[in-house]
């Protein structure tokens, strides 16, 4: 059976123009009954050494802190985002309120959290806190984060 059952757009290559030279097509038989070609197997590769952690293995932890007046509107960076941070923790020791916000966004009526005078937030993620306080205030903050160190 001729090949042009298998191959119904051959022909328009020439596009209508007639060819003198005959026509060569570089295309496999795909009708014959050819022995299939695998890749070779590549078990000569060697495996990449790796370091397996187990459960066992402890997880050095540590902590820092440091204190911030706030006395104006613009916001201030309380804990910047750290990868390795497990906790934070935020006391507001001054009389007035502190607002905080995930952002430097310095509007009261936008703040994630209103921190009252004597009151605590915690975190247990990596993100940045920012923290401002309302014009004519002044309060004092206490931040207090742990993070891991390695093991």
């Amino acid at each position: 059976m001729p090949h042009e059952s298998n191959n119904p757009y051959r022909g328009t290559e020439q596009h209508g123009v007639a060819f003198d030279a005959p026509a060569e097509y570089n295309m496999p038989d795909y009708d014959d009954d050819l022995p299939v070609k695998y890749l070779e197997d590549n078990s000569d590769i060697v495996p990449i050494p790796v370091r397996i952690v187990g459960d066992t293995t402890d997880e050095v932890e540590q902590w820092d802190g440091t204190t911030f007046t706030l006395n104006r509107v613009d916001a201030v960076l309380l804990a910047s985002r750290v990868k390795n941070r497990t906790s934070l923790n935020i006391t507001n020791e001054g009389p007035d309120p502190v607002f905080l916000h995930p952002s430097s966004n310095n509007n009261t009526n936008f703040a994630a959290v209103k921190l009252n005078s004597g009151s605590s937030f915690s975190l247990n993620n990596s993100s940045e806190v920012w923290g401002f306080v309302a014009d004519g205030t002044t309060a004092i903050v206490r931040v207090v984060w742990e993070f891991t160190v390695g093991g």
